[in-house]
């Protein structure tokens, strides 16, 4: 008997868009009423204060005393308090709204539920790479000591032009006790000189002795930015999204070093360098945010600011808009929106990132079994780890499915951790799956 769910297209829907599109109409329309409302209520007090201050002969009322302009002057100035409150609360009221919208959408034509996690666990949980426990910094030395001989030996091994290098990424490592052990782990697990990038132009060592040696732009710490990215590649897990709604960028900068991280090293000298462009596998541009540097996200690491929101901005897909970085929204004419990228922003951006051609698959009520099963077929072809929304919060989150067996999910969180939930409540709060065609 034909499955009719698995008939019907559903391929590179994003259920959100029609929603999006809407409150940013309805956003711009009420934002124009209010802030023309507030201009008449103000001219409109303004006028009524003239009258109430003139002296009493001439038609007004004296000061200390009541009379009818006196009357109009307190009616108008309650008009533009409550005006004036209307406007700043609206914001915070009409995100509610677009808030319980999304949940009415996602638990009624998507059948995705919201709610704490019954089965949510941690499976691991690592300290930054710019902000390491004391447990991780302790076990990072006592692990580079015990292997330091082993080292020695391998870089004594190398080529002269390939150890020289290998020396200089080291020097630049010295301040990280994280770093130092993860570029020691990445030489004696086999990894350098390692892979070449997509592009076959360069090793593993060769793009990281690039970025301690090239020119960067003004303001780039470059032993921070050379630690940061070494610790990066030896453990992707840390990498933390921290305080920006970043989740989709964080996911494909996961994914991307999981993949090729000599790839990752090569798009983030680009992006380091005083031009600030980096040309991707698929041939299109992404550029350094402008406000790439803004601290406002509670600690991410240099290279995770610089790429995340230089993919947040290429992962634009609504016409006219931009990323704003400080404030973490999509902006269309100067008004932000929402935060976050879509479902279809991701596939686009993994599509130029890894060369692939990479869609989006939505989640809805009546084709969540057939999506999730597709998802674990995926991943049992060697396809994974494979992008997917779900609802997270009382919102939306990416996260990166690396596996499914013994009835768990376990996945990537790009909070900087990895952790597992049962199958039958995975599948109900996911929305989407973002995987190659």
């Amino acid at each position: 008997m034909t499955d009719l769910r698995a008939a019907i297209p559903i391929r590179s829907i994003d259920p959100r868009r029609g929603l999006t599109k809407v409150t940013a109409r309805v956003s711009g329309a009420v934002g124009s009423a209010a802030a023309s409302a507030q201009g008449l209520g103000d001219r409109l007090a303004l006028s009524a204060r003239v009258l109430a201050d003139k002296p009493a002969g001439e038609g007004g009322a004296n000061d200390g005393q009541s009379g009818p302009f006196a009357a109009v002057t307190s009616l108008f100035g309650k008009a533009r308090a409550w005006v004036s409150d209307t406007i700043t609360n609206f914001p915070k009221k009409f995100s509610k709204f677009c808030e319980w919208g999304q949940q009415q959408w996602d638990k009624h034509v998507l059948g995705a539920t919201h709610g704490d996690f019954k089965s949510l666990v941690g499976v691991d949980d690592p300290s930054d790479v710019n902000d390491p426990s004391s447990q991780d910094v302790d076990a990072a030395k006592e692990a580079f000591a015990k292997h330091r001989a082993a080292e020695v030996k391998a870089v004594a091994a190398l080529p002269e032009a390939e150890r020289a290098r290998y020396e200089a990424v080291a020097k630049h490592c010295e301040g990280s006790t994280l770093a130092r052990r993860g570029l020691q782990r990445l030489l004696l697990d086999g990894q350098l000189p390692g892979a070449k990038d997509l592009r076959g132009e360069a090793t593993l060592l060769d793009q990281l002795h690039g970025l301690a040696t090239q020119p960067l732009a003004p303001g780039i710490d470059r032993g921070a930015m050379v630690a940061e990215v070494v610790a990066e590649v030896e453990n992707p897990v840390r990498i933390n999204q921290h305080g920006k709604g970043t989740c989709g960028a964080t996911t494909a900068q996961i994914l991307l070093i999981r993949q090729n991280p000599t790839e990752y090293v090569r798009l983030v000298r680009g992006l380091s360098s005083p031009d600030g462009a980096a040309q991707m596998f698929g041939g299109k541009t992404i550029r350094r945010h402008h406000d790439w540097a803004a601290d406002n996200d509670n600690g991410r690491s240099n290279p995770s600011r610089m790429f995340q929101s230089a993919v947040m901005e290429f992962g634009q897909i609504l016409p006219f808009s931009h990323y704003d970085n400080t404030d973490d929204k999509t902006v269309i004419g100067g008004v932000g929106l929402f935060g976050g990228l879509m479902p279809g922003g991701l596939a686009k951006a993994l599509d130029q990132l890894t060369g692939k051609d990479y869609e989006s698959t939505a989640a809805w009520r009546w084709n969540r079994g057939a999506v999730y099963d597709d998802m674990k077929k995926m991943l049992a072809a060697g396809q994974g780890p494979i992008p997917i929304s779900l609802t997270w919060n009382g919102g939306g989150h990416f996260v990166q499915v690396d596996k499914v067996e013994n009835g768990k999910v376990t996945f990537t969180n790009p909070h900087g951790r990895v952790q597992s939930m049962d199958e039958s409540e995975f599948r109900n709060v996911l929305t989407s799956i973002i995987h190659p065609a």
